[in-house]
């Protein structure tokens, strides 16, 4: 094995793949990429990764918990 292999193994991810959240969610996979395309779904995927879009683990894990901003009363 690698160094950077053994380091991955060690390092916890810090993000979600688009199935991955789709499914903690409850929803399809498909209905969740269309919320991003459309800008309806209230965490914003990280660009830049190559085609992979993929979402902050941190805000998926405070929007599951019901305390993320876009879920707060003004």
């Amino acid at each position: 094995m690698t160094a950077t292999a053994v380091e991955r193994q060690r390092l916890p991810r810090r993000t979600y793949t688009v199935a991955e959240a789709a499914a903690l969610i409850g929803v399809s996979e498909r209905g969740l990429r269309n919320q991003i395309a459309s800008g309806t779904f209230p965490v914003r995927p990280l660009r830049g990764l190559g085609r992979r879009t993929v979402l902050p683990r941190a805000e998926i894990d405070s929007y599951l918990r019901g305390t993320h901003p876009a879920q707060q009363s003004p």
